[in-house]
């Protein structure tokens, strides 16, 4: 068995994911088969890691329905964040929120931070805005453990503000978010910078809309030109001049509204026939 878990191990760190679920079958199977045999017995927590193991394969590749098949008849797992994550990729989302809310089990009492994570993309679908704010707000004001790489830290708070605007757009209410919307710095995201565009064209403040959109053209700039010489996403630059042809629209200038949505169109256009020539 020691054997199988290296190999597994090993298949892991390769990101081979199919054969992580060969392998696991391979434990589970043999765990069935020592039931009515004189060979060691293999323990049910192997067998439980051993389904756990699994379900997170299949997740990579793509199986929600599958995994959420093994967890719901697993009696030997408690996999609430896998599950709850397979519901929300299958769009079922209130089946997902339930999961979430789940405190049956004695280890389930608290929401870990990426179960916080996932109940705020939930509510957002959900169109439960309040309450996706407060997850988001939670996990603002506190740090996951065991950070390590200032880098990752910084990229995960970076994408938080920006989920954090976009509910705000969405409920259309600024009041909890003003300091996101006003600390604007270098390192700030495309994501981050057009939520704040978006958020504050929900309210009508077409200035600071068109500021933000403006750093957005900024920092599709400073990407293309930096040293790897990233490309411009047109899917991006779509987005930015729609909403510009939304606020000109608003402004009253028809004109340039017009000018703004061919412009948008162009550029979509231009990414699709890109991507079916290669």
């Amino acid at each position: 068995m020691e054997t199988v878990w290296k190999e597994i191990d090993s298949a892991i760190k390769k990101g081979d994911h199919k054969q992580v679920i060969s392998l696991c079958d391979k434990l589970i199977q043999s765990s069935s088969s020592t039931k009515s045999s004189s060979t060691t017995t293999i323990s049910s927590d192997a067998v439980a890691d051993a389904i756990k193991c699994k379900v997170v394969a299949m997740i990579h590749l793509g199986s929600f329905e599958q995994a959420l098949a093994l967890i719901l008849s697993s009696s030997v797992v408690q996999m609430r964040f896998e599950k709850a994550y397979c519901l929300y990729r299958l769009r079922r989302y209130r089946e997902a929120l339930d999961t979430l809310n789940d405190r049956s089990q004695p280890q389930q009492q608290e929401l870990t931070r990426r179960e916080l994570t996932l109940r705020a993309q939930v509510c957002y679908r959900l169109d439960l805005h309040a309450d996706a704010m407060a997850a988001y707000s939670k996990l603002s004001s506190t740090k996951g453990s065991k950070k390590d790489d200032e880098a990752e830290d910084n990229e995960e708070n970076m994408e938080l503000k920006a989920n954090t605007l976009a509910v705000a757009a969405e409920s259309r209410d600024l009041t909890s978010v003003r300091p996101l919307l006003t600390s604007s710095s270098s390192s700030s995201s495309f994501e981050m910078e057009f939520n704040s565009a978006c958020a504050f064209a929900s309210v009508g403040e077409w200035t600071n809309a068109k500021a933000a959109l403006s750093r957005c053209h900024s920092i599709q700039d400073k990407a293309a030109a930096g040293e790897e010489g990233e490309q411009v996403d047109a899917e991006e630059t779509a987005k930015v001049m729609t909403l510009e042809g939304f606020i000109a629209q608003m402004e009253g200038d028809r004109t340039a509204a017009n000018q703004l949505y061919h412009r948008a169109l162009k550029a979509v256009e231009g990414r699709s026939s890109s991507s079916s020539s290669s």
